[in-house]
């Protein structure tokens, strides 16, 4: 990719060199199920996911409270992941590789889902095996790589295992080329923050509780 080509035609590369490799498997994720559901002029988008099998909660939250061991890689989220070659109970990964990036002076890496949600499901997770954790530098962090990659969004789950992503041993955000149904619905209640006037604020239109800045 020549560089005045910029950052989405390197995305681009990188996606189509994944889906080529078959690190993201196109065939597996497409038994999944997908439809919207209406509600007036705004609607719902649901899926059924057909191609990777959904964790207990229950066993994610075991996961936080084992002791760590010198297993290698750690989970399926570390660096050691790329070019894997596999074990009885870790999955091969010979196909697997990953970016380089850095977000608020935090070494991370991009790579993409294998089973991917939405269109190029990403997945930023850092160098260190450390555990999710919501705080003040993670919404910085959020904010630089939509700065760095302003085509893509980017979130992050919950740190709780009820509420949390599959993997919470390992601090990671989810990203792609997509925007959700919820990110359209509009603002059913402006709220003011005192000491922050100059931010625009509501309470999202949505079946659960959103607040929008």
């Amino acid at each position: 990719i020549k560089e005045n080509e910029g950052v989405e035609k390197a995305c681009e590369y990188f996606y189509n060199l994944s889906v080529c490799s078959n690190y993201v498997q196109k065939t597996a994720i497409s038994k999944n199920l997908m439809w919207t559901y209406p509600d007036g002029d705004k609607y719902l988008e649901i899926t059924i996911n057909l191609s990777k099998p959904e964790k207990d909660n229950k066993e994610i939250a075991k996961l936080l409270s084992k002791p760590k061991k010198a297993n290698y890689p750690a989970c399926l989220l570390c660096k050691e992941n790329e070019g894997y070659a596999g074990r009885v109970n870790h999955p091969a990964r010979q196909n697997h590789r990953v970016i380089p990036i850095c977000l608020d002076g935090v070494d991370a890496y991009l790579q993409y889902s294998p089973y991917v949600y939405y269109n190029e499901h990403c997945i930023i997770f850092d160098d260190a095996h450390t555990p999710m954790k919501i705080s003040e530098q993670k919404f910085r962090r959020l904010c630089e790589f939509v700065k760095k990659f302003p085509h893509y969004m980017l979130g992050s789950n919950s740190d709780l295992p009820i509420a949390g992503g599959s993997i919470l041993t390992h601090e990671h955000f989810q990203g792609g080329r997509y925007e959700f149904a919820m990110a359209k619905a509009e603002i059913e209640e402006f709220v003011t923050f005192e000491g922050f006037e100059d931010v625009i604020a509501g309470i999202v239109k949505w079946p659960m509780s959103v607040i929008r800045l």
